[in-house]
């Protein structure tokens, strides 16, 4: 059986939406906070895709558990094996449609 993995959606300190995946989140054992352990992020063969989950890489690469204020956490999502492979490919198809508004921005630009 595969381990279970969870998409967290929180707001940080910059007020912008930050992802995280996570194998873990509890309650934690401070009253309002949530613990967020297994923290993961995409191998080295992917490519870090989305400005929220490079920020998260950054802030969270050395990160062993995490104690979130409850507030702070907008969603918790289980994810299904299935789903793992989906949201592989939405966040490639959302570096594709970003980096084609890029280009057409240059060309626009140009012209």
């Amino acid at each position: 059986m595969a381990k279970e993995l969870y998409k967290i959606t929180i707001l940080d300190e910059d007020k912008e939406y930050t992802t995280l995946y996570a194998t873990s989140v509890v309650q934690a054992d401070i009253l309002g906070f949530i613990e967020i352990s297994g923290i993961e992020f995409p191998s080295k063969s992917d490519i870090i895709l989305t400005a929220g989950e490079d920020k998260a890489h950054n802030l969270f690469k050395d990160t062993k558990r995490i104690l979130i204020a409850g507030n702070y956490v907008l969603r918790i999502e289980e994810l299904k094996d299935d789903i793992k492979e989906v949201e592989k490919q939405k966040s490639t198809l959302t570096l594709l449609q970003n980096s084609l508004k890029e280009d057409k921005a240059k060309q626009v630009k140009i012209k």
